[in-house]
């Protein structure tokens, strides 16, 4: 159970982070480049708070075990949402986006700073630009998904 706590806290400390640095210290810093930190720690956050919840899941045996790999770990995700909780069925896929805007992120050859966005160009060169509006629509999706964890959480602990 601590194993699970810890992964929570680790969340959470995640989307603080990210929260703090789009509504604090971008508006006075106003360098897009900070979405990226925000995004990698809004991405923590999702992956810390869905290990939380499967383990939680498995610490109560209501899954087998699975192996440690991000999509194995969502597809488990997504069938345990349609059978019970009532988590929203947008939440894999949004899950599945911040990572692999991550993952497409690092592989990018181009980036850089435009007026209020942050592009992101593939090997292709089609472009994904970041806005600050976008960003605070992720973290409100994500403090959804993690008060919705800690209600299930907590709800066996005490």
């Amino acid at each position: 159970m601590e194993k699970v706590k810890q992964d929570f806290r680790d969340s959470v400390s995640c989307l603080k982070r990210a929260s703090h640095m789009l509504y604090t210290t971008f508006p006075f810093v106003k360098d897009p480049k900070l979405f990226l930190g925000i995004l990698e720690n809004l991405d923590k956050s999702l992956k810390s708070c869905l290990d939380s919840f499967l383990l939680y899941e498995r610490l109560y045996k209501k899954i087998g075990p699975y192996p440690d790999n991000f999509s194995v770990k969502l597809d488990l995700f997504r069938k345990i949402t349609k059978t019970r909780y009532g988590f929203d069925e947008s939440l894999p896929r949004f899950i599945f986006d911040i990572d692999q805007l991550i993952k497409n992120r690092k592989k990018a050859p181009i980036e850089f700073s435009r007026k209020e966005g942050f592009v992101i160009c593939d090997s292709e060169y089609k472009t994904r630009i970041l806005k600050e509006e976008e960003l605070k629509q992720y973290i409100t999706k994500a403090k959804v998904f993690i008060s919705r964890v800690h209600s299930i959480i907590t709800r066996s602990i005490n």
